[in-house]
This record gives C-alpha cells, structure tokens and sequence, in this order.
C-alpha cells in the first residue's frame, strides 16, 4: 500500500507534532525472479511493477515472458500462496518440458 508509515515523533512538552504526509490508498505490486546461471556463475534480478494486487493470470504471463527471454529450463520456488498455487495448475496445464516447480515447507 502507498500508505505513509505511522511512526513517533518527539516534540516540546505540550506541543503537539504536526506530521504531514500524504495518503493515498493505492496499491503497488512486484513480482520478481532472481536467476542463477550456473555455468557462468551470475545472479540476476528480473521484475516488473504493477498497480493493485497481483494475481495469478499475472504470474503466468510473467513467467512466460521470463522463459521466453532466458530460453532455458526454469525451477521455480513458491510457497504455498493462493496466487501461487493457481497459477501453477495453470502453467503445468499444458506440461511443458521447461518448467519444474519446487514448493517451500
């Protein structure tokens, strides 16, 4: 949410704090995949921002659109998520060969 963070705040005694901010009641949202090239040893960060929640319509496409760009067999770690577990009956709907998945505990 892009809420400011409630926080304390000092002041004089009998003198209230005015602390300004302003506030807003949307949402923001990343989704994210952090790589691992084993070959080359490198790390690297993919994300992309969205407004409101994320849902599971919006895992798929990312993970496809990551697939198509690194072209190679993709391990996923996901918990156990709602969001998560849906769109892993969708991904694997159609079995493909360059997808596992591993649930974390």
């Amino acid at each position: 949410m892009l809420q400011p963070v409630r926080r304390r705040s000092w002041a004089p005694r009998g003198r209230t704090p005015i602390l300004r901010a302003w506030d807003r009641r949307d949402r923001l949202s990343a989704t994210c995949a952090l790589t691992i090239s084993p070959r080359r040893r490198r790390l690297s960060l993919y994300f992309r921002w969205q407004e409101g929640n994320v849902s599971a319509e919006d895992l798929v496409a990312f993970v496809r659109q990551l697939h198509r760009h690194l072209g190679t067999l993709i391990t996923l770690v996901w918990d156990r998520s709602g969001p998560h577990r849906k769109a892993a009956r969708l991904l694997l709907a159609g079995q493909p060969r360059w997808l596992r998945i591993e649930w974390m505990r």
